[in-house]
């Protein structure tokens, strides 16, 4: 009889976390997924004409799904494109939130071709449709830029975040890219969610992405779950992973040490581990500071008068909140040049 009372509970303790776990996993993939991302409205986004010699064409593809995306082929005046960096967003405002590392490329002499995934920024789509749409999206973009006048350039990946995560997933299904750049990217979707959601009761954490894989797959269907070790592993690209220890979005312990693991003594992957960095690698440290200081903590006494807020983001300094980190820049530029001399 004891036995059969064990088992009892068990099984209601069971059921209990099933359907707590489903309903946190529904809430959360709403919370992610389930609205359209443009970015904060008072926040300034740096456009080409913030840059000195930057032009930017706007163009429009079309997803695999058929949803227009729209982006911008980037170059500088005077300048003659030796390649084509295409670049991969991160969660959030788009591509115009890397408007500064975009000028930066173009500058080493590149058409870079950024553009906004599905249901961001300019881009067509009601939602995002998780982060598994994001490699799609990106393989989508390579195959616009094969067919365009840019197509007989050699081509490289640039992305940060959920674009690293794209630009690492992407690489097994495209084998002409030269060489790719993957900062702070994760494992899978479904464990990013799922540890930025439980990241005090990380233990929770793996029930939650077993109900946001299943979501992923009533989605996407065969194309949902990439796992970004699994595409490591599957691809011959020229890759280098940038990753900070001090990453708060992206835990460095699950998802950069675990990546950084397999990568470890393949002949193809280089890694770049900063341990004082955070999520924005790129990004000088007073940068990173500022931009935790200052859009990270709303002063709570402006936090619910528009006209204070209004005011309190005009009056940032957006290019000390964009600062790149000179050492992290030159390090991509370098690597991206000895992709194309090796690709030669």
């Amino acid at each position: 009889m004891i036995w059969l009372i064990i088992i009892v509970c068990i099984a209601v303790i069971a059921v209990a976390i099933a359907a707590a776990t489903f309903a946190a996993a529904r809430r959360c993939d709403r919370n992610f997924f389930g609205k359209r991302l443009s970015g904060n409205p008072l926040v300034r986004y740096f456009e080409a004409k913030d840059f000195e010699g930057l032009t930017a064409e706007p163009v429009r593809f079309k997803s695999y799904k058929g949803v227009e995306l729209r982006g911008f082929w980037y170059k500088k005046e005077g300048v003659e494109p030796r390649a084509v960096v295409v670049f991969a967003h991160g969660y959030g405002a788009g591509h115009l939130a890397y408007t500064t590392e975009i000028d930066f490329l173009a500058g080493c002499g590149y058409a870079v071709f950024a553009f906004d995934m599905t249901g961001c920024g300019e881009s067509g789509g009601a939602c995002l449709e998780g982060f598994d749409q994001g490699p799609l999206d990106l393989s989508a973009a390579l195959d616009f830029v094969a067919s365009s006048a840019f197509g007989h350039l050699p081509v490289l990946l640039v992305g940060h975040s959920w674009g690293a995560f794209s630009v690492l997933n992407v690489l097994p299904s495209h084998p002409e890219v030269v060489g790719a750049v993957a900062m702070c990217g994760f494992v899978s979707g479904a464990s990013g969610v799922a540890e930025s959601a439980f990241r005090k009761r990380l233990a929770l954490a793996p029930f939650l992405a077993f109900w946001l894989r299943i979501f992923n797959r009533a989605r996407l269907g065969k194309d949902a779950n990439f796992n970004s070790i699994r595409s490591l592993q599957n691809s011959r690209v020229p890759l280098l992973l940038l990753y900070g220890g001090a990453d708060a979005t992206i835990r460095y312990a699950t998802n950069g040490a675990r990546i950084r693991k397999a990568a470890c003594g393949r002949a193809n992957t280089e890694f770049l581990f900063y341990p004082d960095k955070g999520h924005n690698v790129y990004l000088s440290a007073a940068a990173e500071a500022a931009l935790h200081e200052k859009l990270g903590r709303i002063p709570p006494q402006i936090a619910g008068d528009a006209a204070a807020l209004k005011a309190y983001y005009t009056s940032l300094d957006y290019r000390a909140l964009t600062e790149e980190d000179p050492a992290v820049m030159r390090s991509v530029s370098e690597f991206l040049e000895h992709c194309l001399r090796r690709g030669k």
